[in-house]
């Protein structure tokens, strides 16, 4: 596939398959249409025509979990909403306030609102750097890749992040991408990009942690190890997803304890340390409806980067 022509055949194949109601047959001509742009920086509007896709298949991902039974109660209330962003921010800072108050959120399956703080964050230049990787895990939860790439074009052509972070946050993306065993060619870092110099304000480097191996059972050597995938992270508190039907290792993970013994892996390092079990969430909505949380501060967490 190589001209316009067979771009906009993707398109109309795509939107015909949407009004049939051939969800995945839809999301999947959406999502190769997406690469051809992606792989075609000279398409004018390139960045307003990824958006706009995104924007396609966010809203066929929330038609497939209506149809799949997945999204059955309503949205939280506001009142609701301020509640639990209350309730789980716990920094003296007002900045790491808001930012556990939209993880908070993402937790509980309220995405879009999550992202909506995430955003905001973002362009009042509140820790912008976490901010843009919490909005990239929290597509990546909502199985939409394409929208994570989308926001990445977006940000490389606007002046949100200076150049150093804005390379972060690549080498980040195609880290997340990788994982999945998704290969993209992701717009460089361009000379053209912001650089704020030294005058802008420094945010706290942690190492990304992608997923950790826990001892079920520090007292039992015969107990084994499990890993769990990393869904957020906030500094030093990162966030495992754990399924339904691990629920007896959530239970056994208690509030406080603390786990001596578990493997933190990053793009960049493999080590060993150990951290405290800090919080316990059971999502309600969304697409991870049923499963459960586990947030763990970490004590030794490593070199900064």
């Amino acid at each position: 596939m190589s001209s316009p022509k067979n771009l906009k055949l993707l398109l109309k194949e795509a939107d015909l398959y949407r009004i049939q109601g051939l969800y995945e047959a839809s999301k999947e001509k959406y999502a190769q249409a997406f690469q051809f742009i992606g792989k075609n920086p000279k398409i004018s509007n390139q960045a307003k025509l990824m958006e706009a896709i995104k924007k396609r298949i966010l809203q066929l991902n929330k038609d497939l979990a209506e149809v799949n039974g997945a999204i059955e109660e309503p949205d939280l209330s506001q009142d609701v909403q301020d509640l639990i962003k209350r309730l789980f921010s716990f920094s003296q800072t007002p900045e790491a306030s808001l930012m556990e108050g939209a993880v908070a959120l993402a937790k509980f399956g309220q995405h879009e609102e999550a992202l909506k703080g995430f955003e905001k964050m973002m362009e009042e230049g509140t820790l912008p750097l976490m901010a843009a990787k919490n909005i990239i895990r929290c597509y990546m939860s909502l199985s939409s890749p394409e929208a994570a790439i989308s926001q990445y074009v977006k940000w490389s052509s606007r002046d949100l992040l200076p150049k150093k972070d804005l390379g972060t946050i690549r080498s980040f993306l195609e880290n997340v991408l990788e994982k999945e065993g998704i290969k993209v060619d992701l717009p460089p870092v361009g000379d053209d990009a912001p650089d704020f110099g030294k005058g802008g304000k420094k945010e706290e480097a942690y190492l990304d942690i992608s997923s950790v191996s826990v001892s079920l059972n520090e007292d039992d050597s015969n107990a084994g190890r499990a890993e769990f995938e990393v869904c957020f992270q906030t500094g030093n508190v990162i966030s495992l997803l754990i399924t339904d039907h691990q629920k007896h290792i959530f239970d056994a993970f208690k509030l406080g304890r603390r786990l001596n013994d578990i493997e933190y892996f990053s793009p960049m390092a493999v080590f060993r340390g150990s951290g405290t079990v800090s919080g316990k969430t059971q999502v309600k909505q969304g697409p991870n409806r049923g499963n459960y949380v586990l947030d763990i501060t970490m004590i030794d967490d490593g070199p900064a980067g």
